[in-house]
């Protein structure tokens, strides 16, 4: 079940984000708890080291209007720097500490961020999600939230530092449209103007025929964003499966990340079990599995074993 969104409550210099349905039964302290309000200016560095990305295909969502707009997926780029999408965000930035479980938060909001509440509660449920699932926590993260970047997960360098830092955009928070479909396809969860991924997958799982009553009951603004919203946890519980996959076997990693070309791909006839977003790289495959599997979804041993022999995390 989704909690409803917390609400700030301001004393002096110190605000809690109180989320009352993400408190630990045993001393009810929130799972989050955002401890500095201070906005700070940040310095865009260009010269600022190449990381390594990865990033979910995803669109963008205009809160303003509440409306789903047409865009083109993001390009996979494999040597893209760090310095490139800071740049997307719009300074001042405002920086806060966040909690999220075991999982401290160093969190910047970029000045054209009009959904952070959405985006904080939809990370801190993919990150319960996949704590129940794996056993496992990351201590720290670096977070960014803005309108305009992308949603991708960077995993510094091969066999060096193991800094974790996630932007968020507004890109999360839509569908990828759908051009054909499962059956006509033969590709799971069907076949899109943009590739689509498990992600998209949940959002279908959200979809009610206008004739169903419980959308009536519900309203359209809470159904739309009902499915919005399973999606934007679905396209993190992803970008967690690159970091996880990185984190638990590096040598694996980094392996198939520098395999180019067609031998970067997995075999065709597994990946469509999985999603078309999955066909695209050995990784993307890894991290689409991880995401199905976190929701609990069952692939045939074949594309397990093939999993496994990439060292994608055990769920």
């Amino acid at each position: 079940m989704v909690a409803k969104p917390a609400e700030y409550r301001t004393g002096g210099r110190r605000t809690e984000l109180m989320h009352a349905g993400w408190e630990r039964a045993q001393d009810e302290q929130p799972l989050y708890r955002v401890t500095d309000l201070s906005r700070h200016k940040m310095r865009l560095d260009a010269g600022v080291r190449d990381l390594l990305l990865f990033h979910s295909s995803c669109q963008s969502f205009d809160f303003r209007c509440n409306s789903i707009l047409e865009a083109d997926v993001c390009d996979h780029e494999e040597n893209d720097s760090i310095s490139t999408e800071k740049a997307a965000l719009v300074t001042p930035l405002a920086n806060r500490t966040v909690r999220v479980g075991g999982t401290t938060i160093d969190t910047w909001i970029s000045a054209d961020e009009t959904a952070e509440q959405l985006k904080l509660d939809t990370l801190a449920e993919a990150l319960g999600l996949v704590h129940s699932k794996t056993g496992i926590e990351l201590p720290s993260l670096t977070l960014y939230l803005g309108a305009k970047c992308r949603c991708i997960a960077y995993m510094g360098e091969s066999g060096g530092n193991r800094d974790y830092i996630l932007f968020l955009g507004d890109q999360m928070l839509s569908k990828t449209p759908l051009a054909m479909t499962e059956k006509a396809s033969g590709v799971k969860g069907g076949y899109g103007t943009a590739d689509r991924g498990v992600a998209d997958q949940r959002y279908d799982a959200k979809r009610k025929s206008v004739l169903n009553p419980t959308r009536w009951v519900m309203g359209e603004k809470d159904y739309q964003a009902a499915k919005v919203q399973a999606k934007a946890i679905a396209v993190i519980v992803h970008e967690m499966g690159h970091i996880l996959h990185e984190r638990g076997g590096d040598t694996m990693f980094w392996k198939l990340k520098t395999t180019w070309g067609d031998e970067g791909r997995p075999p065709a006839n597994l990946a469509v079990q999985v999603s078309q977003y999955a066909t695209k790289s050995q990784l993307e495959f890894v991290a689409e599995v991880f995401t199905g599997r976190v929701y609990g979804k069952h692939y045939a041993p074949a594309v397990m074993t093939q999993y496994a022999a990439y060292g994608g995390t055990p769920v």
